[in-house]
């Protein structure tokens, strides 16, 4: 059995804490001959260094909103931005006073424009690997990236300003991953379609997994997997998409380790 976890608002918190009871529940279910992995906005190295810090190994990994996927020790570029697609999108942005735009290589090092480095380091310091690269000379270089991120200063402006981008990238693929971050990426990349991705390459079936989520950007697994929790804090719109409610991960791999038998 396969259990993924969304990360922000779900197995961690949006002021990114952990529960240690949490933890100890992946821990079980691991022990127990079962997987474990992460399904997420953040990116691959990002993940493994959240669990990491705990010991924990995932068994697979989606990442940087489905761009990217990680299991039986193997990396998958499913979709990118082409150095010339991602420039031109970030000197859209670069416009912006509302917001801070980067990019992140699957090495964990973040880019960003020069002017906007150190206030990054100051607001975002959780992010740790920041590169001195400007990112336009990285994508002058020919950098493919997976993902652009947009980090909203403040929460309240981040629906408005995911509205905006939505509207200005139309061609791409924008959907808000957090209380304070929009992410784009290629048209039809989601978490969905890198799930299919990782069903079909990996010989998974999809009774064998289970997910739980908080978020818009989870709707699409909820709608094509079964075993699926939601976060009781979640909007109603998207806790109506799933099957169960819950207020933890652990509540869920404990459902999940007595068959379902609510």
């Amino acid at each position: 059995m396969l259990f993924l976890s969304d990360v922000d608002g779900t197995l961690i918190t949006y002021d990114r804490r952990m529960d240690e009871r949490d933890i100890e529940a992946i821990r079980r279910w691991q022990a127990d001959g079962h997987q474990f992995g992460l399904v997420t906005g953040r990116d691959l190295t990002y993940c493994k260094n959240l669990l990491g810090a705990f010991g924990i190994v995932p068994d697979c990994l989606i990442a940087s909103n489905g761009a990217t996927l990680f299991c039986q020790g193997q990396t998958v570029a499913v979709s990118v931005l082409s150095s010339i697609e991602a420039a031109s999108v970030m000197k859209s942005l670069a416009k912006e006073r509302d917001l801070i735009a980067f990019v992140t290589l699957e090495n964990g090092k973040h880019y960003f424009r020069a002017a906007d480095l150190p206030i990054a380091k100051q607001k975002q310091a959780h992010l740790a690997h920041f590169s001195e690269t400007d990112v336009f000379d990285l994508l002058a270089a020919g950098h493919e990236v997976p993902k652009i991120s947009v980090y909203v200063p403040d929460i309240r402006q981040t629906d408005c300003v995911l509205a905006r981008l939505k509207e200005r990238f139309a061609p791409l693929s924008v959907m808000k991953t957090s209380v304070d971050y929009v992410e784009i990426t290629q048209q039809g990349c989601d978490k969905a379609a890198a799930l299919h991705q990782l069903m079909e390459r990996f010989a998974i079936e999809p009774h064998t997994i289970a997910f739980a989520g908080d978020g818009e950007n989870d709707v699409p697994l909820f709608r094509v997997l079964e075993r699926t929790y939601v976060m009781a804090h979640a909007h109603s719109s998207v806790q109506a998409q799933a099957a169960y409610r819950i207020q933890s991960v652990r509540e869920a791999l404990e459902q999940e380790r007595r068959g379902n038998d609510v």
